[in-house]
């Protein structure tokens, strides 16, 4: 009796090729292909027939091998990243490497600097002639591009630096000097940016001692600035010093109830009259003299009662025309030399 041999149960193997082909442009080579799509089908479906009666009978799935590219960073077909060899190929589903924003990879990066031949590339780096190698080197980068330069966006020219412990609520630029720059914070603070002098820190904490909400340069000289406050003050600080003087105080006895605190937010300067001209949260409005530093004239009402007054500004051309709104969603016109409304407000 001859031995039986027993039967191993080696699972089928199934190569997956690219279904991607090249069309053929003569019709031998359409019918070719037409026949060779119908034996693989009629060869699939007798393989699906067998894998099937193969899984109910021994129980294993078969081992699939896959010919298709697949990235093997985003799992996506059509391209391939990652390690090809000993270089790394960025994913173009991913953001750069290097600036982290989509739309391009670390090597098309424009924050990428080239770094053969130093800061400046020179194309005839190896040339033998010594006046083409002067030429390129010590010539040719002191010539200004046709083309202006790439600039980075978002670069910053100077620093970043954090002068308020507090929230920053109001800005005002120097009206001569470009490079100085005040900001006021919610704790009353009054800080002097220079673009120049970064490592200079100038914070005065003495103006006041509570929001500084409005800001404004003194015509007559752009070393002092005014400031209004939620304390009720207007201050009067010279910048070189840091000196600051109180030219009106609207809550002299102190705190006594949120009824009663009146607070300054809208401010503006009238150059020709020479006045300080500021609103309160009750709809009030007061001038102070320049000149003197003392308040003139009585408060005029120029909103709803209660209402806060939030922005001030004198027409550039005709100073005594006054423009105003408030938290009762009207915008009015004031006429300063009659103390009066003139036109009537638009409700926003």
């Amino acid at each position: 009796m001859p031995p039986q041999t027993r039967r191993m149960a080696f699972p089928k193997v199934v190569i997956e090729r690219e279904t991607d082909s090249e069309q053929s442009s003569s019709e031998e080579d359409e019918a070719d292909v037409e026949q060779e799509e119908e034996e693989v089908l009629e060869s699939e479906n007798e393989g699906k027939v067998e894998q099937a009666l193969d899984e109910k009978k021994k129980g294993k799935a078969p081992i699939t091998i896959s010919l298709k590219k697949v990235c093997k960073v985003c799992k996506k077909p059509g391209h391939e990243a990652g390690f090809k060899g000993a270089t790394y190929i960025d994913c173009p589903m991913k953001p750069c490497f290097l600036c982290k924003m989509p739309g391009h990879t670390t090597v098309a990066c424009p924050h990428r600097v080239a770094t053969e031949y130093g800061v400046v590339p020179a194309p005839h780096k190896s040339t033998r002639n010594a006046l083409e190698y002067m030429f390129e080197r010590q010539i040719r980068p002191r010539v200004p591009p046709i083309k202006p330069a790439f600039v980075i966006p978002d670069q910053v020219s100077c620093a970043v630096i954090r002068y308020h412990s507090r929230r920053v609520t109001s800005l005002e630029f120097h009206p001569t000097k470009n490079n100085i720059l005040l900001s006021g914070d919610k704790k009353g603070q009054l800080g002097v940016w220079d673009f120049v002098k970064v490592h200079e820190k100038i914070v005065y904490g003495n103006v006041h001692s509570c929001i500084l909400n409005n800001m404004k340069f003194k015509p007559a000289s752009d070393d002092t600035v005014y400031a209004a406050s939620s304390d009720g003050t207007i201050s009067c600080t010279d910048l070189e010093t840091g000196i600051s003087v109180s030219l009106m105080n609207l809550n002299p006895d102190g705190w006594q109830g949120q009824n009663s605190w009146r607070m300054l937010y809208g401010m503006d300067i009238n150059a020709e009259k020479g006045a300080v001209l500021v609103a309160d949260n009750f709809g009030f409005l007061y001038l102070v003299d320049t000149r003197s530093n003392d308040p003139t004239g009585k408060p005029i009402l120029i909103h709803k009662k209660g209402s806060k007054v939030v922005g001030l500004h004198c027409n550039p051309v005709q100073p005594d025309l006054l423009l105003s709104c408030g938290n009762d969603h009207f915008v009015t016109f004031h006429l300063e030399a009659e103390g009066e409304v003139r036109a009537g407000g638009t409700e926003g």
